[in-house]
């Protein structure tokens, strides 16, 4: 099955990309880290995870812009199924999905604590207007973004 696949069933992946176009900026470095939702998910995992690549990569007190998405498994039906992948499914830029992020412990806690919370009720308003309803969570998708000289 798809979902054994290792980009499913690692607890953790990253990339680290140069952009020269990236969500409507110039010289973008992106970092995109994805938790999947494996036995090995928790608070404890994810943060140690984030404190570790984003000091890294970025540094303490650097400021970055987060974009926070999911990959889900979605469900049509009783037999039928889909994989929504978070960067390939997104038509559009929307702004309003960003926020800032400053690398400090306090901060990062506060992340994680947000990435834990299960999405489904909220990510299956996405859907109303389709006949497909949100089965699982499969990976939260976190993209850190900064600007280069």
């Amino acid at each position: 099955m798809i979902l054994r696949a290792p980009y499913f069933s690692t607890p953790v992946t990253e990339s680290w990309t140069d952009y020269f176009y990236y969500r409507g900026k110039m010289k973008a470095s992106v970092l995109t880290l994805r938790f999947n939702n494996t036995p090995e998910f928790s608070a404890d995992m994810v943060e140690h995870r984030l404190l570790e690549r984003l000091y890294f990569y970025f540094g303490s007190m650097s400021t970055v812009d987060v974009i926070v998405d999911y990959d889900v498994l979605l469900r049509d039906g009783r037999d039928s199924f889909y994989i929504w992948r978070s960067n390939s499914n997104r038509h559009h830029v929307d702004q309003s999905d960003e926020f800032q992020l400053t690398i400090l412990p306090p901060q990062i806690h506060e992340l994680t604590n947000r990435l834990c919370i299960d999405p489904t009720r909220i990510l299956d308003n996405k859907f109303l207007s389709s006949s497909v309803s949100v089965d699982r969570m499969l990976a939260v998708v976190c993209s850190f973004m900064v600007l280069r000289p």
